[in-house]
C-alpha cells in the first residue's frame, strides 16, 4: 500500500509540475480550477491504467505556501503591479506630450499660413 501511495503521489506531482511550469504565479492562481479536472492528470491516469486502476475524479483542495514564501510572492506581485502602473503613467505622459506637440505644430502651421496669406494679399 505504501508503494501504491508513492506511485500515485509521484504521478500527481509530475502532472502538477507539467501544468504549473507553463504558467506564471498569477496565472497559476487564476487557473487552479483546472487542478480539479481529470484531464489535467494524464500521467496519473495512464500509470493507474497500467496497474489496473481507473481514476475517475481528482479534487484540488487549495494552495498554501509557507509564510516566508507567501511574503516573497506578495512582494513580487506588488513590485510587478507598481512597475505596470509606472509604465502606464509614463505612456499617458508620452501621449499627452505628443498631443500637445501636435496641437502646437498645428497652431504654428496655421500662423505661418495666415502670415503667407496676408503677405500674398498685400
Amino acid at each position: 500500500e505504501t508503494r501504491l501511495t508513492v506511485f500515485y503521489f509521484s504521478a500527481v506531482c509530475s502532472d502538477v509540475i507539467a501544468f504549473a511550469s507553463q504558467l506564471s504565479y498569477a496565472e497559476f492562481h487564476k487557473q487552479t480550477s483546472f487542478l480539479s479536472k481529470i484531464n489535467t492528470y494524464p500521467q496519473l491516469c495512464q500509470r493507474a491504467k497500467r496497474i489496473g486502476y481507473d481514476i475517475t475524479q481528482v479534487v484540488y483542495r487549495g494552495y498554501h505556501a509557507s509564510e516566508s514564501t507567501q511574503q516573497l510572492q506578495d512582494a513580487a506581485i506588488e513590485t510587478r503591479t507598481q512597475r505596470r502602473l509606472n509604465t502606464e503613467i509614463e505612456e499617458e505622459k508620452a501621449k499627452l506630450s505628443s498631443f500637445k506637440l501636435g496641437k502646437e505644430l498645428n497652431r504654428t502651421a496655421k500662423s505661418k499660413l495666415r502670415a503667407l496669406y496676408l503677405d500674398f494679399v498685400r
